[in-house]
C-alpha cells in the first residue's frame, strides 16, 4: 500500500513538472533563457529545401504538376509551395522568391542536379506523385530531378 502511495505522489509530481515546463514555455515563448526556450514546437527552424532544375521549361512543367492552393509565390524563373519548398531554374532567382515568400531569414538546403549519369527518368504519374508529396527521401529528390 505504501508503495502505490508513493508511485501515485511520484506520478502527480511529475505532471505538475510537465505542466509548469509546458506553461513556463508558453509565457517567455522561444526567447526563454537555456534550455527552456528549446522545449516546445516551433522552437526549431524549418529548413527550405530549394530544388535548382537549371532549365526554365522544367519548372514550369513541375508548376503544372502542382495543385494550385499549395504555391505561395512564383516568379518567371521560379515558384514556392506552402511546405517550405522552391523550384527553380537558376540560383540567382532563389533570393527574391525566398523574400516573396517570407523566407529570407530561414535556412537552407540546395539539390541540384549532378553531373553524372542519371538513372532512367521515372513514369510521369510518378513525378506528379513526388511533387505533391509533403516530404522527399534523398533518393525520391533525385529521381526528381533526373527527370527534369
Amino acid at each position: 500500500m505504501h508503495r502505490q502511495t508513493l508511485a501515485f505522489s511520484l506520478g502527480c509530481l511529475i505532471v505538475v513538472l510537465i505542466a509548469a515546463v509546458a506553461l513556463g514555455q508558453r509565457l517567455v515563448g522561444d526567447d526563454a533563457p537555456g534550455w527552456l526556450g528549446k522545449l516546445g514546437p516551433g522552437s526549431e527552424p524549418r529548413t527550405v529545401l530549394v530544388i535548382v532544375v537549371q532549365d526554365r521549361r522544367a519548372v514550369w512543367t513541375v508548376l503544372a504538376a502542382v495543385e494550385g492552393d499549395r504555391v505561395v509565390a512564383a516568379s518567371p524563373e521560379a515558384f514556392a509551395l506552402r511546405d517550405r519548398r522552391i523550384v527553380s531554374a537558376s540560383f540567382e532567382a532563389v533570393g527574391p522568391l525566398l523574400s516573396l515568400a517570407g523566407w529570407r531569414d530561414e535556412p537552407i538546403e540546395i539539390v541540384a542536379p549532378s553531373r553524372t549519369p542519371a538513372a532512367p527518368p521515372p513514369p510521369v504519374d510518378r513525378v506528379a506523385a513526388l511533387v505533391n508529396k509533403p516530404r522527399l527521401t534523398l533518393l525520391e529528390s533525385r529521381a526528381l530531378l533526373s527527370q527534369m
